[in-house]
């Protein structure tokens, strides 16, 4: 997945594209009326639901770091809100709407032991693939 699974599963959530230190929009809102930060915050949060229902481990590689619970999501979701990026602006709050509900619906089955594909709505919301894999606790 492009967007909120890999940066979630990195342990560092976070939202949009790459952040080249000039194509942030920390604080603002865009053009189009899509504020990037609630948006990325919807996105974080849904993701992470997911990942605390399917019983994610925050590091695929070291599951005795353990797993996603709501009280890491939360100590995430600021950066993830301080890094969002203009790729959002780019989307209408429908898009925003549509792959916050994806991501929170996606079944385990499409998101334990593998590289997760990212539900076909998100894609414009994130131009860069995922390329970590998620694991679950059984």
């Amino acid at each position: 997945m492009r967007l909120a699974w890999m940066l979630c599963v990195l342990g560092l959530a976070g939202c949009g594209g790459d952040d080249d230190g000039g194509g942030g929009n920390a604080g603002g809102s865009c053009d189009a009326g899509v504020d990037p930060n609630a948006a990325c915050g919807m996105l974080v949060d849904s993701a992470c639901s997911s990942l605390v229902r399917c019983k994610a481990y925050v590091f695929a590689t070291n599951p005795s770091a353990g797993l996603y619970t709501a009280d890491f999501c939360q100590q995430v979701r600021a950066l993830a809100v301080q890094s969002c990026s203009t790729t959002l602006c780019a989307a209408s709050q429908a898009d925003v709407d549509g792959c916050t509900s994806a991501l929170g619906s996606q079944p385990c089955s499409e998101i334990c032991g593998q590289v997760p594909i990212e539900p076909q709505v998100c894609e414009r919301l994130g131009p860069r693939p995922n390329m970590n894999r998620i694991e679950c606790a059984p």
